[in-house]
């Protein structure tokens, strides 16, 4: 078990996914599945998450702070808790180090 999930959940076919809110900050991950409204999720794709996403969550809490590419977004907690991810230690570039 990954020591950085505060609540592991059950394997999804051959992944295994958690809420973003089961993670801690500097935990990389990627989004699987969003269960939002239409226009949330639009909001979302806009500033740059959509599925598969590559992200780093920055800061636990409401609100969540995730980085998206150099992008910080900022997601209340009602929002974090509707967003299935799974774990990607190799997720993010270099580059994007720098802005943490």
């Amino acid at each position: 078990m990954d020591t950085r999930l505060a609540n592991p959940s059950p394997t999804v076919g051959s992944e295994t996914a958690t809420r973003l809110t089961d993670l801690r900050p500097g935990c990389r991950a990627r989004l699987l599945a969003a269960h939002l409204e239409r226009d949330d999720l639009a909001l979302l794709h806009a500033l740059g998450l959509a599925e598969r996403s590559s992200f780093r969550l920055c800061k636990a809490g409401d609100p969540w702070i995730i980085q998206v590419r150099g992008t910080r977004i900022g997601l209340s907690q009602h929002v974090a808790e509707l967003l299935q991810v799974e774990m990607d230690d190799g997720a993010g570039s270099p580059a994007d180090d720098h802005l943490g």
